[in-house]
């Protein structure tokens, strides 16, 4: 799954009854994406971030070498 996602059914111009299993659709498509933000098989880039601290940041570059920022 690649990011930024689409939620796979739309509702708003609906005129006939719609399947649940479609809202079951546009729920899936968003927690596997969260999930796989959590657990690294998906990636988000372009990201700002304003105000707050971030602690605890694990950067990797292309290289695949790690560096850890503590603060």
């Amino acid at each position: 799954m690649a990011l930024p996602i689409s939620i796979p059914n739309t509702f708003a111009n609906a005129n006939a009854a719609i399947p649940l299993s479609q809202l079951d659709n546009n729920f899936t498509t968003v927690s596997d994406a969260i999930n796989g933000i959590g657990n690294g098989a998906e990636s988000l880039a372009n990201v700002s971030i304003t105000g707050g601290v971030a602690a605890n940041v694990l950067l990797q570059n292309r290289n695949r070498e790690f560096v850890t920022i503590e603060g």
